[in-house]
């Protein structure tokens, strides 16, 4: 419910998008982009997601958005989830600047699970025993 009230706040400029003018390169990403919401729709809304919160539309009012606007809010929440994640990577490569001793550990330990995997991934960065391995060398507390 959420990201309809984020979502329902930009109808407007959802309204103005289709009078900016547009390029062979914008054409085909748009093109791209609606087969893949298109076979997201298919799925309907029993995959609990952001996307199904914006399909299902406002439930009080029955309002929904069209089609334009669900490609437009979706691009959205990937232009701005893109934004924290770039930030959130930044801080974290500057404080593994600012602390080499945790730098130094992370490696290790990185690279005592590449030794026996390819890549890491949730399930090789866990301990035997079950417990976090590379992740907590990254809580705030470690710095």
């Amino acid at each position: 419910m959420w990201a309809v009230a984020v979502c329902g706040t930009l109808r407007n400029l959802c309204e103005h998008l289709s009078l900016l003018p547009i390029d062979a390169g914008v054409a085909e990403f748009q093109r791209k982009r609606q087969i893949i919401i298109d076979n997201r729709i298919k799925l309907g809304t029993t995959r609990k997601d952001a996307f199904s919160q914006l399909y299902e539309g406002n439930k009080e009012t029955g309002t929904k958005f069209t089609s334009s606007e669900l490609a437009t809010n979706a691009e959205l929440m990937i232009i701005a989830g893109s934004d924290s994640t770039s930030t959130v990577l930044a801080s974290l490569f500057r404080e593994l600047a600012l602390h080499p001793e945790i730098q130094e550990k992370l490696y290790n330990e990185i690279s005592s699970v590449l030794v026996s995997e390819s890549e890491l991934n949730f399930q090789n960065t866990r301990s035997p025993s079950g417990g976090e391995r590379v992740s907590p060398l990254l809580k705030p507390s470690s710095f």
